[in-house]
């Protein structure tokens, strides 16, 4: 099975911390929305009021420093970073618009 793109978003705080819940958004690499569930309670615990969504069925726009455009957020191969599809280079995403 490929991996896909999950975004989490959650109320929790980082595995050992004490103290205050944050909320929290999270972008993980996995096989299905369990995986990804799993991946998140190995850094994360105390999970409340959790969302995974799938961001392969509706990718967010993107603003990209290499073309200084507007391009679509396109998924990388697994451990790759996703990329600019406007320029299709590997320039750094600087800000999500949702």
């Amino acid at each position: 099975m490929s991996k896909k793109l999950y975004d989490c978003r959650f109320e929790g705080r980082k595995l050992g911390a004490i103290g205050i819940f944050y909320n929290i958004r999270e972008t993980v690499w996995a096989e299905d929305e369990e995986d990804a569930r799993e991946q998140l309670n190995e850094k994360f615990e105390l999970l409340h009021s959790l969302t995974i969504e799938d961001m392969d069925a509706d990718p967010p726009t993107v603003s990209c420093m290499a073309c200084d455009g507007m391009g679509v957020l396109a998924r990388g191969a697994f451990g790759e970073e996703p990329e600019c599809k406007a320029c299709h280079g590997a320039g750094e995403v600087v800000e999500e618009d949702y």
